[in-house]
């Protein structure tokens, strides 16, 4: 059993295993857990690209993590049973049942209505369903295969990750206008952290300074607020004093927070060359430059 976010999952000895920090020995780390964070964020992000989202998960393993993660953002989900293991199927009828997902996620023997606006995911690709995927092309996240590549009008490989993303013309739009701050060089650099930021309206750091503060070094979080692209409010810390040449301000004190939303991404322009792509080449190059 593994017990995590207050929930426990019945699993087997090897699904989730653990490895001890090299430094904090008694800090157990699962790193399988973020790997299916990340899926399934991209997962339940794919879902607001398409009307009355169904997913489908092939294969026992983690798929009840998955349903769990994804199982607000979804109509319905269906795991195929690819009965590789009588164990992991009594796991994930319990622990549908524990996670109170018996009405929603339904364990099927084979994709039953599959349809080009669905969501498919394969934790290990199958290649006896390439033709079914195929003649119906759903929204596919798997390993790669070269038939699909061949065949899907849009593949973008997952950063930093054995998997794929399959897409086809039915969806390519919609997914552009969502996810085009991810493409880069044919990969799809998703962060779920980013995307969620990005779904708010503004993103806002409230930190008081304690006394003797001063030398407070640069906050890191404002740069994944930046990454999402959307209106950000800071507090006059000495944190966020790279701000602070921002116009018009983006400081709570100076301005309505109101006002800062209404402004949009505009006065953070400056912020998006000084600390972009670009500029951090431009200056790594300097440096170099300056070591011969």
């Amino acid at each position: 059993m593994l017990k995590f976010n207050k929930k426990a999952y019945q699993c087997n000895p090897n699904d989730f295993s653990p490895f001890r920090h090299d430094e904090y020995n008694s800090l157990k780390l699962f790193p399988i857990i973020g790997k299916l964070e990340r899926y399934s964020g991209l997962l339940y992000d794919l879902a607001e690209i398409v009307s009355n989202p169904t997913l489908f998960i092939y294969g026992l393993k983690y798929s009840s993590f998955i349903s769990y993660e994804c199982n607000p953002y979804f109509d319905k989900i269906n795991i195929i049973n690819d009965h590789s293991d009588m164990r992991e199927h009594e796991n994930t009828i319990v622990n549908l049942c524990e996670l109170d997902l018996e009405d929603k996620v339904l364990i099927e023997n084979d994709f039953i209505n599959l349809q080009n606006n669905n969501i498919v995911f394969f934790y290990e690709f199958n290649n006896s369903y390439t033709d079914l995927l195929l003649s119906t092309k759903p929204i596919l996240l798997t390993t790669f295969n070269q038939n699909l590549k061949d065949n899907y009008s849009h593949c973008y490989k997952l950063s930093n990750s054995d998997y794929y993303l399959y897409l086809n013309d039915f969806v390519y739009e919609r997914f552009l206008q969502e996810f085009h701050y991810y493409l880069k060089n044919n990969e799809l650099d998703y962060d779920n952290l980013i995307k969620y930021l990005h779904k708010n309206d503004c993103i806002i750091f409230m930190h008081s300074d304690r006394d003797n503060m001063s030398d407070l070094t640069l906050s890191a979080s404002t740069d994944y607020a930046l990454m999402a692209k959307k209106p950000i409010a800071i507090s006059k810390s000495n944190m966020f004093r790279h701000f602070e040449n921002v116009n018009p301000s983006v400081y709570a004190a100076d301005r309505p927070l109101i006002d800062i939303i209404n402004s949009g991404i505009e006065p953070l322009q400056s912020m998006y060359e000084a600390h972009g792509t670009k500029a951090f080449l431009e200056k790594f190059e300097w440096i170099i430059d300056n070591l011969k």
